[in-house]
């Protein structure tokens, strides 16, 4: 059984980690079963380069992750992104793994796949990120609940900011 301080604040000891769901029907829609979603990873924070680190992911109950080497889950589109120095990955029964060779200066963002399961509120466990030689170096994204409906639904506020921001590119 997994547990968690539902309290936990972020925390940055040389690296900070940011965490974002997007439904890949767009970001103006919420989270609905059966939904694939985008899983974004940010960690910055360093001055320099440095070697070998590992980013740890466990998702909310409510998601499993996406193994793209499986045949039936293979995606065309949107391919799990990573950012040069990636040495590993290992999806796991929660969430992703990565080894990283490089962990380059300024800000780094990486992603992959997950499905939406299950209706319901729940609890979203901290990402972690660290070096593994240097383990005083780390930090971890915040705890947060993620709401998952039956069916995913169109966010007005998210749609009409969409939509006044793509009125502006026409304009230009």
């Amino acid at each position: 059984e997994f547990h968690t301080d539902k309290n936990a604040q972020a925390l940055n000891k040389g690296l900070e980690v940011k965490r974002e769901y997007e439904n890949d029907k767009g970001p103006e829609y919420s989270l609905g079963v059966g939904d694939t979603v985008t899983v974004k990873l940010t960690v910055s924070g360093l001055n320099s380069p440095e070697s070998y680190g590992v980013i740890a992911d466990e998702l909310p109950s409510g998601m499993v992750p996406i193994n793209p080497s499986f045949k039936n889950e293979q995606f065309t589109f949107n391919r799990p992104t990573y950012t040069y120095g990636v040495s590993g990955r290992e999806v796991t029964e929660n969430g992703m793994t990565l080894s990283l060779y490089r962990m380059n200066s300024g800000s780094q963002t990486y992603t992959y796949k997950a499905r939406v399961v299950s209706e319901g509120e729940f609890v979203v466990p901290p990402a972690t990120a660290s070096l593994m030689y240097a383990p005083e170096i780390y930090g971890r994204s915040d705890v947060g609940l993620i709401r998952i409906d039956k069916e995913s639904k169109l966010i007005p506020s998210k749609a009409a900011k969409k939509a006044a921001l793509s009125l502006l590119e026409n304009k230009k």
